[in-house]
């Protein structure tokens, strides 16, 4: 039942036709986000599993994951900024609504990544199962064929018996019709099968770039996400350096990750997940997403919020600061909030060095 209640929530937010607006990304590529539902059933013709799938659809064709919830991340269009984006529906790549290759991407890549989890989660109380019946009806069927013997002999030698042999051969064949029946039952719990995804919705979402480009104007600070690419490869190359000048193994991220930017392995084995944060000098305020801000509540002191002053003069003048668990008193009120907006220099001077 909770499950159908998220799938529907899913499915109103992503309505056809729905604008939304993605403040994190001064690009200026649109794409399609395309919701899709995927089930996996049993032997049985039972639903075992079921999910959602995100993927976003680029004008070129082709299709990424866009992680578990991306709209959270995300805010609906103003009325100036919608009409401002829907020059964009008169694309050709959005004309047939994304549905051919967006169920192409799930059935090459979210439907067999479903499936695996259903059946890491699933396929374990299976077996164990399994053994347990195995055990106990093979033990009662080995007794009632060794008390039939047993009974055989006896009448055999004149003794007064309880039950007749063929009673006890009866019972042992009963549990092993019924050993027969449950095992099957069994491989058909094991048995699972992915239906085919369905669409369940679908959404334009514009970059803050775009709409700077499209308006004709910048746009209020507090609407832009960072400074550039060059800013935000030099920010990323920064804490990659400094991960590794503690000893920790960093990996970058995919540029649509959800949640943060690197996630670096510590000698004792432990992950540390990074968001990292790139401004120019002179910056006022950076944005947050909702999705950051609750990865950063979910790992603790396990996560860092890294802040990289980028330097006029060059990398090699650039700064960085760590903010450990920066989000721990963070509440969102209005579950609607796409994301917050910080003051640079507040956060800055919370900040210490790499930890």
């Amino acid at each position: 039942v909770v499950l159908d209640q998220v799938i529907a929530q899913h499915a109103d937010l992503l309505s056809r036709g729905a604008i939304f607006i993605d403040a994190t990304d001064a690009g200026e590529q649109p794409r399609l986000l395309v919701a899709l539902s995927q089930e996996i059933t049993d032997g049985h013709g039972r639903t075992a599993d079921r999910a959602f799938a995100f993927t976003e659809l680029l004008p070129d064709g082709t299709a990424r994951n866009a992680g578990p919830a991306p709209y959270l991340d995300y805010r609906p269009a103003t009325p100036a900024e919608a009409q401002a984006a829907r020059a964009l529906l008169e694309q050709s790549w959005l004309h047939d609504g994304g549905e051919a290759p967006a169920l192409d991407w799930a059935i090459r890549e979210a439907l067999p990544e479903h499936l695996r989890q259903a059946r890491d989660r699933l396929l374990p109380a299976v077996t164990r199962t399994r053994a347990q019946v195995e055990q106990r009806l093979k033990h009662e069927i080995n007794y009632w064929h060794a008390q039939a013997g047993k009974l055989q002999q006896d009448l055999a030698a004149g003794k007064r018996v309880r039950h007749k042999p063929d009673k006890a051969r009866n019972w042992a064949e009963e549990l092993e019709h019924r050993r027969a029946k449950r095992l099957e039952e069994l491989d058909k719990d094991a048995s699972l099968h992915p239906r085919p995804p369905v669409v369940a919705g679908c959404a334009l979402v514009v970059p803050v770039g775009w709409l700077a480009e499209a308006l004709g104007a910048t746009g209020p600070a507090p609407m832009r996400a960072s400074d550039g690419y060059e800013t935000d490869r030099r920010a990323i190359a920064a804490v990659l350096r400094a991960e590794k000048e503690l000893g920790r193994i960093p990996e970058e991220m995919a540029h649509n990750n959800p949640g943060y930017d690197i996630r670096s392995l510590t000698p004792n084995g432990h992950l540390i997940h990074i968001e990292v944060k790139g401004r120019r000098a002179g910056a006022q305020d950076f944005y947050v997403s909702r999705n950051e801000v609750l990865v950063a509540k979910n790992r603790g002191d396990q996560h860092r919020l890294a802040l990289v002053a980028v330097h006029p003069d060059g990398p090699e003048h650039d700064d960085l600061r760590y903010l450990i668990d920066a989000f721990a008193d963070t509440e969102f009120g209005d579950l609607k909030t796409e994301g917050i907006v910080l003051n640079w220099q507040d956060a800055w001077t919370k900040g210490g060095a790499p930890l």
